[in-house]
């Protein structure tokens, strides 16, 4: 997506959104009478809670993140020196088999 369209549907939220909730709010009234004005104010008194428990959420899940970045980068390392030490490994005992081989001394 590119900046211009989601400026559009940004700009398009912001003007359809107050037209929205004043009918919503009408049909609520028609509805439900005066108690969907209590609704409505208690729904406007928990949206800062939400956007503060949304925080949290967020900070946790970064945490969690840097948590399994420092777990991966440790098992690539020790994957790593293991793989190393394969290396350095293998090639004596093949050396070793080749000298007892060429001696006549292997099975």
């Amino acid at each position: 997506m590119t900046a211009c369209s989601v400026a559009t549907v940004f700009l398009t939220c912001v003007k359809d959104s107050p037209i929205e909730i004043i009918i919503g709010t009408i049909f609520l009234y028609k509805l439900l009478g005066s108690s969907a004005f209590v609704g409505l104010a208690v729904t406007c008194l928990f949206l800062p809670l939400n956007h503060f428990a949304g925080k949290i959420v967020v900070g946790a899940q970064e945490n969690l993140m840097k948590t399994r970045d420092e777990r991966v980068a440790l098992m690539n390392e020790i994957l790593g020196a293991i793989r190393m030490l394969k290396v350095l490994i293998i090639p004596s005992t093949w050396f070793v088999e080749l000298m007892l081989s060429v001696h006549g001394l292997g099975t």
